[in-house]
């Protein structure tokens, strides 16, 4: 090496040191120009690069590095770094729904770097979404050859391709005449239910005609098997609308409606099934498993009116009591409902320096305030749930935050040896028993990467 292309190369370094990064990248592309085979060049001008987030050039600029010393850490590092905005980026168009983005972000994370598990997992997402099963299929089974074990991956093989269930043989029995209303009473609802409705076949026979119904048909199957009722309603309509005598999409349309519950909706789709084959035993049975639900909503509601009858009439005496005593006031006296608000969110991180260095725990602390009435069973969830490198629990509960107060959370976070230096961007989400949101709130951080080691002056 010549003491010219030394002396661009130095330059470069201290632009870089610097901060001064577009004049790094014109020091080191001249420092290149004298010599090709310069890796160290190469790699400190894929960091430049990186730094001025221009990916794909700090890509080539690092593969070349690589190409050239195949164990030259700072551009091993920057691939790494690279492999993980990719992945970063393709959670986030994936969360936004940007699904072809995603596609192409997961891929360049991939080409970097094939064993990511995480990536093929996230991909097989997209290509659910979107409709491509077969792909879906494909990096599912990819993610579970790298780790037979891997929980996501196989969940979402199951959504792609569920286990056959077949249809229900026999017509369901309604309860015995002989059964004495006591025994009825005692019947848990729960359980009739789970036992009379019919399973979602893992898949019928389709009538002839476009492969995009058939497409839409499929993708409810998987959707019904994932105990995702509402996305395979979604689906089942869309096969149906494509045409309108696809006897196993009205059929697939009121199953889905039974298992959310909506027994009208779903007896008028069980009756267009029939309407289009008149001998098709699965549409039967779903109709004989929305009358028996009806039967048993029909007993609990006589149950209830009975329940009721008897409360009101023990509150009317506790109530006169109560008026007698003066308390009544005190007892008809609504309370109100839980007024959250996330007031604060902080990260407490052993080093100070205000980042989650490398290797290093902290903790996140969440303020939650309630302004009004007393609230439990208050889910706190981190979106996204998962974030390589990092590592914490994404969701907590608050037993009970009562009326005017406010309490702190906890949740440890620590960084992995390999993560890069990036914006970390999470979303709090406050949730009640029920799954509805009762407020959210956005928070951020930086991850800071060991440092690099000192090139040696040549």
């Amino acid at each position: 090496m010549d003491a010219i292309t030394q002396a661009h190369y130095n330059l470069g370094t201290a632009y870089l040191n610097e901060k001064q990064y577009t004049e790094a990248i014109a020091a080191f592309q001249k420092a290149i120009e004298t010599d090709t085979d310069f890796a160290e060049a190469h790699g400190q001008l894929g960091i430049a690069y990186f730094e001025l987030d221009r990916f794909d050039e700090a890509g080539t600029a690092a593969k070349e590095a690589i190409r050239l010393n195949p164990n030259y850490q700072p551009a091993l590092k920057l691939l790494d770094a690279l492999k993980q905005e990719h992945y970063d980026n393709g959670l986030a168009l994936l969360t936004e729904e940007g699904y072809d983005g995603a596609i192409a972000e997961f891929k360049a994370a991939i080409e970097i770097d094939p064993g990511l598990i995480e990536a093929h997992h996230a991909l097989g997402l997209a290509y659910l979404a979107i409709g491509k099963l077969e792909m879906a299929k494909e990096r599912a089974e990819e993610a579970l050859r790298l780790d037979a074990e891997y929980e996501p991956a196989q969940a979402l093989l199951d959504a792609i391709k569920p286990a056959p269930i077949p249809p229900v043989e026999a017509k369901l029995q309604a309860p015995p005449p002989e059964a004495n209303e006591e025994e009825e009473e005692q019947t848990s609802p729960t359980e009739v239910t789970q036992e009379a409705a019919p399973q979602a076949p893992s898949s019928l026979k389709t009538t002839q005609g476009s492969p995009e119904k058939e497409k839409h048909y499929e993708q409810g199957i998987a959707f019904l098997n994932n105990g995702q009722s509402e996305h395979a309603i979604a689906a089942f309509k869309s096969a149906k609308n494509l045409d309108a005598n696809y006897r196993d999409a009205h059929y697939g349309l009121g199953l889905a409606y039974l298992r959310v519950g909506a027994l009208d909706i779903a007896e008028e789709a069980a009756e267009e099934a029939l309407r289009i084959d008149s001998n098709f035993l699965p549409a039967h049975q779903l109709l004989d498993s929305i009358d028996f639900q009806n039967t048993q909503a029909r007993k609990r509601r006589r149950w209830r009116k009975v329940a009721v009858a008897v409360g009101i009439v023990g509150i009317a005496l506790i109530a006169f009591g109560a008026f007698q005593l003066g308390f009544l006031n005190a007892w008809l006296k609504p309370a109100p409902p839980p007024k959250l608000a996330i007031t604060k969110v902080a990260l407490n991180e052993h080093s100070g320096n205000g980042f989650l260095d490398a290797n290093e725990s902290g903790r996140i602390l969440i303020t939650i305030q309630n302004n009004g009435g007393d609230v439990r069973n208050v889910q706190v969830k981190l979106d996204p749930s998962h974030r390589a490198g990092l590592r914490y629990k994404p969701v907590l509960t608050l037993q009970q935050l009562g009326g005017n107060s406010e309490q702190t959370l906890t949740i440890p976070i620590s960084a992995e040896g390999s993560i890069q230096g990036q914006t970390v961007k999470l979303n709090i989400n406050v949730m009640d028993k029920n799954g509805m949101p009762l407020v959210s709130e956005a928070f951020s951080f930086k991850t800071q990467p060991l440092p690099l080691s000192p090139l040696p002056v040549r």
